[in-house]
This record gives C-alpha cells, sequence and structure tokens, in this order.
C-alpha cells in the first residue's frame, strides 16, 4: 500500500477535485466518475475487484486520513492544487498536456497548465503536526521524510475550505 503520506496526498487531490467547478462536488462524485463509461478517475472504481477492506488496521487509518484531510486539518504544499496524479509505473497521454508538481511515493502529481488556484491559501499558514493521529490502537509515529522525493517536508494547516465557485 501507499505510504501515510501518499494516502494524504491522494486525498488532498479529492479535495481539491471536490472544490474546483471542473470537477463534481462530492466526494463520491468525484471518486466514481466515468465509472459507467469504463473511464474511471480512479482505477479501483473500474478493476472489478472487490472494495471491501481486507484489513481493519489500514482501513482505519485511510478513513481517519481521509477524515483529517476533508475536515482541512493537513495540507501538504509539495501536492499544492493538483488535481490529477498517476502511479509512477504508467505513462498516461494526458501527463504531457500537464505541469508536473510533485511526485510521493508511487504518484506524480499534476495541475493544467495555466490554471490559476480556486483558492488562495492564507500568507500565514500555521505549521501544523507532522505526525498524523490514527484511530487507537493503532501506532503511527512522525510523516517519513522518505516519502517526499523534491519537495517540503512540511504538514501545514490547510487553507480554509472554499465554497465551491461554479
Amino acid at each position: 500500500g501507499e505510504s501515510v503520506r501518499g494516502q494524504l496526498a491522494v486525498a488532498q487531490v479529492i479535495m481539491n477535485r471536490v472544490r474546483s467547478p471542473n470537477f463534481p462536488d462530492t466526494v463520491c462524485g468525484v471518486v466514481f466518475q466515468g465509472q459507467y463509461e469504463r473511464h474511471c478517475q480512479f482505477s479501483f472504481a473500474c478493476d472489478g475487484r472487490s472494495d471491501q477492506p481486507k484489513d481493519n488496521e489500514q482501513w482505519a487509518l485511510a478513513q481517519e486520513l481521509s477524515r483529517q484531510v476533508t475536515a482541512g486539518e493537513v495540507w501538504l504544499p509539495e501536492v499544492s492544487y493538483s488535481t490529477y496524479y498517476h502511479a509512477d509505473y504508467v505513462r498516461p497521454r494526458w501527463a504531457r498536456s500537464m505541469n508536473r508538481v510533485d511526485t510521493i511515493g508511487a504518484h506524480i502529481f499534476y495541475k493544467k497548465r495555466n490554471e490559476a488556484p480556486y483558492v488562495v491559501p492564507p500568507d500565514n499558514q500555521q505549521q501544523a503536526s507532522a505526525e498524523i493521529l490514527p484511530p487507537e490502537p493503532a501506532a503511527l509515529g512522525p510523516l517519513p521524510d522518505s516519502d517526499d522525493v523534491g519537495g517540503s517536508t512540511a504538514v501545514t494547516a490547510a487553507p480554509p475550505a472554499p465554497s465551491r465557485i461554479s
């Protein structure tokens, strides 16, 4: 599976899409966009495998990380306003038309060229703890720096959650 920082980064992309006028305005709408046309935005939605969690501890961790990102408690500056990503072992055609933002774990993150952010983060972003608190009884230490390829290791408080811009 993906590291904690990698999971946070993917969740941030999903929330960036939810907040963007170019995508559905719900998490489920974003994650399952294109599912019925077999043009899934997220491969697990079309892979034909069961989505039933197999590891309860990992599932609880994923839920907590998701909660932190959707609540605006975590913001990865190295992912910024990315709205696209792919695994590092594929070479999608669309990536050539994007600006590469960063690589975290096994994923490469992008945003559209010349796309202005739809929310401007405050100048005084507060540094949040780099320690992500998982649900009990799982124990998780600080985010590993080794996941951070070419970007800041900071985890900051998120910019304010915007209203959806239409």
